[in-house]
């Protein structure tokens, strides 16, 4: 008799442990599921809350290139706030997500202060690319992975085949910026530079940010129009990102990556992991990436790489890189939306 009313209690306290749990909010469950987890989502907005800091204490010095990535960042942490519900959460994860919170208010101050800023220093090249930096970044994440493909043997010197003069014309022409082209405009010149099959490296990376800076200012209608279909649109990324995921796994060697290759291997995870492509937000890599950041939240780099960037970058004078640290805060911010939407696992 005892031995049936001992099973029957732990039946029910089975049942009604699995309810409570069941119950709360999942967002809550990467906080009781594994510490690692714990670790990592602490670990991510630390990395972000000394990265902002670093933007808020130089924001005067910020160029606009350096403030792209941070919008990124922005438009992850604004996504968070409206994608992560606080209803039911544990004490641990309501205080996450009230730093979060933090952040997107001192995102705010940080951006009413550096956008300015810029338009004072380098007026001519703001009005061409402010549409680019004039809001945070919010963009349609949508979970795919990459495509097995092989990454052809290229010299770095051949990375850095981009035609910079004639790229920014084509975003000058999809702003209306350029004073003789309307909004949203995509010439047939254009339109082979930015889908030519044969870039490597940045050459690669700008063309996938044409069509993701084409979404951000409202453009995308137009390259759909362009390539024929929406699923053309989609099929487009695909390629990229997969040609794109194969050349970055081949820049890491024992979980290190070149000093001359990090802003490359940064700009690849950043406008990948920005659209979706998941196989980019890995803990190995997130490690090698939260490795580079600075005690003062910057990245900075003992030998500046050569070559062309994403934009344009700017060394400093406490060494930090402005077009470096805007990537990797937005690569951070990235990752952070990622983990937090889907309960801390990559």
């Amino acid at each position: 008799m005892v031995y049936k009313v001992l099973w029957t209690c732990v039946f029910w306290i089975c049942l009604l442990t699995n309810y409570d749990a069941q119950s709360k909010s999942i967002t809550s469950r990467y906080f009781e599921d594994d510490v690692d987890n714990f670790n990592t989502l602490d670990k991510l907005i630390g990395a972000l809350e000394k990265a902002f800091q670093f933007f808020h204490r130089d924001a005067e010095h910020i160029n606009l290139d350096g403030f792209f990535g941070f919008r990124i960042a922005q438009g992850q942490i604004e996504t968070i706030l409206n994608h992560v519900s606080s209803t039911n959460l544990d004490e641990a994860s309501q205080i996450y997500l009230e730093r979060v919170a933090q952040l997107a208010t001192l995102a705010k101050t940080i951006a009413a202060k550096v956008e300015p800023a810029i338009a004072a220093n380098n007026p001519d090249y703001y009005e061409q690319f402010r549409d680019t930096i004039h809001t945070p970044y919010i963009i349609e994440f949508k979970p795919r992975r990459v495509k097995p493909v092989k990454v052809s043997h290229t010299t770095y010197g051949e990375r850095m085949n981009y035609n910079e003069q004639n790229g920014d014309l084509c975003y000058s022409h999809l702003f209306g910026t350029d004073k003789k082209s309307e909004k949203c405009t995509i010439t047939d010149e254009c339109w082979d530079m930015m889908t030519r099959d044969q870039g490597v490296g940045y050459v690669t990376t700008h063309q996938l940010l044409y069509f993701i800076a084409a979404e951000h200012v409202g453009c995308k209608s137009s390259v759909i129009a362009k390539v024929g279909q929406a699923e053309k649109f989609d099929k487009f990324e695909v390629k990229q990102c997969s040609k794109i995921y194969a050349e970055a796994t081949s820049l890491v060697n024992n979980n290190h990556v070149e000093i001359s290759d990090r802003d490359l291997f940064v700009e690849q995870g950043v406008l990948c992991g920005l659209i979706g492509f998941t196989d980019f937000l890995r803990q190995d890599w997130l490690d090698i990436i939260l490795s580079w950041q600075d005690d003062s939240g910057c990245f900075k780099a003992n030998h500046p790489s050569t070559g062309r960037r994403l934009l344009v970058e700017r060394k400093l004078e406490d060494g930090c890189l402005s077009h470096e640290s805007g990537l990797a805060t937005g690569l951070l911010g990235v990752y952070a939306r990622y983990f937090m939407e889907n309960n801390g696992h990559f």
